[in-house]
């Protein structure tokens, strides 16, 4: 299975949301565009990739084997966004 993911982070934490459509993923990362621009002074960026995961794992499976390389999946999403500061 795929999950879809869209990931934060920002000066002194993160998180992540993942969802079961890229549809679904594509529309949180650009409503995270948005927060972005907002918080650009805490240096907020952006991440949206995907995970392929075995099939048939619980929700929180999924949630608890995307944590786990959370950070490494970050630093290579190839779509990623962080609005200039002002």
């Amino acid at each position: 299975m795929i999950a879809f993911v869209c990931a934060w982070e920002y000066n002194t934490g993160g998180g992540f949301d993942w969802y079961r459509t890229f549809v679904a993923a594509d529309k949180a990362f650009e409503k995270e565009k948005a927060v972005c621009k907002e918080f650009a002074d805490v240096d907020w960026k952006a991440f949206r990739y995907n995970v392929k995961l075995d099939e048939g794992l619980t929700d929180e499976e999924i949630t608890r084997q995307i944590d786990l390389s959370l950070i490494e999946d970050c630093n290579k999403a190839e779509i990623t966004y962080q609005a200039a500061k002002i």
